[in-house]
């Protein structure tokens, strides 16, 4: 058994270790016995491709057999069982992540090829670049996500050439592979280069025609931060969430982060007001975009977007009820109504003027013949 792919790139490089897979001879059937013989919990997260997950001290470690592919159709592969390190190399997508590490320390490269490539800072595609992307597409953005994650120029012109080249295959990539690429390559220190080199190629317009690569980005490693940054206005905002189908708290934040009133960075009272209606997460994120772009964001807005403590409204509907006001549509518009007054008055109002406020409106709505619930 060998400790493979990413673990091992990233220790050679002397980068943080996340996720640790390793590589074995003996098939699902026999990693899951003995890790059963170890006392060690095994899951068959993906047995039918060789893939065992064996937990140890609570950590999970992706355990899987050697593989040759059989077949491919861009997404998904036909695997057949081997034990033939070098064959098993020549399925990965790039040299340097076709490296092996036994437990005492020995690195192997099966292709000759993944050693040198990691000192050079070059991300080549294993054999034909082609055949390689035309066995999964989601290749093509790995290519990127990598230089940005590593912080490396592209050196391997002709591996760029094939992404362009094959750059309809990811039209049949599920939208779900594809945000969970970008959001990893957003995520990197600074993906600004490889975003202008995926503009170049075409592939940026393929997956997402409204982002624009040229605009500054946060330097916070945030993807929905970098991702708004990138966006002009809520419609674009909310299209892009649905096609790659956000969760529904990304989408609400890329959209709020986005959208909002004009004044509210350089106006204390729209700020507190904004900070009430949106949320702190949305104004913290339009002042990074703001500051981000060299727009002006006023010192007391600063202040008030980490400090200011957001109120509550003092009323509720059961205060409505005890005013006699009947349950239904007619309350939710009043206490609407009040609310509204309340911001207006920028949080100002404490309860009993509040009650005032309520008691005046309930008078007259008495007065003009509104009927009191039964009691």
């Amino acid at each position: 058994m060998r400790v493979v792919g990413g673990a091992v790139r990233d220790s050679l490089l002397q980068r943080p270790v996340r996720d640790t897979d390793l590589a074995t001879t003996l098939v699902p059937a026999d990693v899951v016995a003995a890790a059963h013989a170890a006392g060690l919990k095994s899951i068959p997260t993906g047995i039918e491709h060789g893939t065992v997950t064996v937990i140890a001290d609570g950590t999970p470690f992706e355990i899987t057999t050697l593989r040759a592919d059989v077949e491919t159709d861009g997404r998904r592969a036909v695997v057949r069982f081997t034990t033939d390190w070098a064959m098993d190399a020549r399925r990965r997508d790039f040299t340097i992540n076709a490296l092996y590490l036994e437990p005492d320390g020995e690195l192997h490269d099966p292709l000759g090829q993944g050693r040198d490539d990691l000192k050079a800072q070059t991300i080549r595609f294993i054999g034909s670049a082609s055949e390689r992307i035309r066995e999964d597409y989601l290749r093509i953005l790995r290519f990127f996500r990598f230089h940005a994650m590593l912080g490396w120029p592209v050196r391997d012109r002709a591996g760029r050439q094939a992404c362009a080249d094959h750059l309809d295959g990811l039209q049949r990539l599920s939208v779900e592979r594809i945000w969970q690429e970008m959001a990893r390559l957003l995520a990197a220190p600074d993906p600004s280069p490889m975003l202008v080199e995926m503009a170049d190629t075409g592939i940026l317009a393929a997956i997402a025609s409204e982002l624009d690569p040229g605009v500054p980005l946060p330097a916070a490693q945030d993807a929905i931060l970098r991702l708004a940054a990138m966006i002009d206005g809520g419609e674009a905002a909310s299209a892009i969430s649905r096609r790659w189908k956000l969760s529904k708290a990304d989408a609400r934040r890329l959209v709020l982060a986005v959208e909002g009133p004009g004044d509210a960075l350089v106006n204390p009272r729209s700020a507190r007001a904004a900070l009430y209606r949106d949320g702190r997460q949305a104004m913290l994120d339009r002042s990074t975009l703001a500051m981000t772009r060299g727009d002006p964001v006023d010192a007391a807005v600063q202040v008030l977007v980490t400090d200011w403590p957001i109120p509550v409204f003092p009323l509720k509907g059961r205060d409505l009820m005890t005013a006699n006001v009947r349950p239904g549509p007619e309350m939710g518009e009043l206490l609407h109504r009040l609310e509204a007054r309340w911001i207006a008055d920028d949080f100002r109002a404490d309860r009993a003027q509040c009650l005032g406020w309520l008691a005046a409106e309930a008078g007259d709505r008495a007065g003009q013949g509104s009927t009191p619930p039964t009691r």
